[in-house]
């Protein structure tokens, strides 16, 4: 059958059409997802959140922290936490306000037991107001740190489970990476490589853990070394302050895989902890 010509140029012509609006909804779409998620307001923080952070304090030596705090997304904060600081660890608490500005930066302002704790912070763009990077702005601090959200489920021992990804530093006197398997149930084991005064060697560690549902808890090695922790994004993350006295060391842990492994498996017998 003979196609007539202006039925072929209607036909192109609709194509075309078709194709352009298609080609303009493809383009806008983006700047639409863009323009929603760079929309900040103090209502961007609500619930709970997990932090570390480190560095120095000017004339005290160097420091470093775990916290939970929890934005009620109407400018009030609660937070409690253990910092380290030149060997030795408090638990402090209290609670405050805080503001989030329209191009995602904002602050907060604790009074906690031993006085004021402030920082400045930046949510972190394109992660659904679930992270944001902070500096402490109290007077002589030195420190940095990370917040993650911790998730809508209260935390058990299961929480801890599977294969994570480990890095630890004592603040300019040693560091280590390696990995540490979890069996869910309040024991894990890991296995790193740690340098200590440029000195560097391998170990196998073991310890054994606690969890509260407000996804805090505790850990303690083999040869008697302790440590706070938080527990975020549903357990895939895990951040650790040591609080023996005379010693400081933060330690970050991040879920690598989903696989089960026996801790009874694992060869070796445990070494030092830092």
């Amino acid at each position: 059958m003979k196609v007539e010509p202006t039925r072929r140029l209607t036909s192109l012509r609709s194509s075309s059409l078709t194709f352009g609006a298609i080609l303009f909804i493809l383009s806008i779409a983006p700047s639409a997802q863009a323009q929603h998620d760079d929309e900040y307001s103090t209502a961007t923080l609500l619930g709970p959140y997990g932090y570390f952070f480190s560095g120095s304090a000017v004339g005290a030596g160097p420091a470093a922290a775990v916290c939970l705090v929890t934005f009620d997304g109407l400018g009030g904060v609660s937070a409690k936490d253990t910092l380290n600081t030149n060997g030795m660890a408090v638990a402090r608490s209290g609670s405050g306000i805080y503001q989030v500005n329209s191009n995602c930066t904002g602050s907060a302002s604790i009074t906690v037991d031993a006085g004021q704790f402030s920082f400045d912070l930046m949510v972190i763009p394109r992660s659904s107001s679930a992270e944001f990077s902070m500096i402490v702005t109290n007077p002589g601090a030195i420190q940095t740190g990370e917040a993650i959200r911790i998730g809508e489920e209260d935390c058990t021992l299961a929480t801890l489970q599977g294969t994570y990804r480990q890095s630890g530093s004592s603040l300019g006197m040693g560091a280590s990476v390696g990995f540490g398997v979890s069996d869910g149930a309040g024991s894990y084991y890991r296995e790193d490589t740690q340098s200590l005064g440029g000195v560097p060697g391998h170990r196998m560690v073991a310890a054994t853990y606690t969890v509260n549902g407000d996804c805090t808890g505790t850990s303690t090695f083999t040869n008697g070394s302790h440590f706070d922790s938080v527990y975020v994004a549903g357990g895939s993350q895990k951040f650790d302050v040591r609080t023996d006295a005379g010693t400081i060391s933060l330690g970050t842990f991040k879920k690598e895989s989903r696989s089960r492994v026996s801790i009874s498996q694992q060869r070796g017998s445990p070494d030092h902890q830092f």
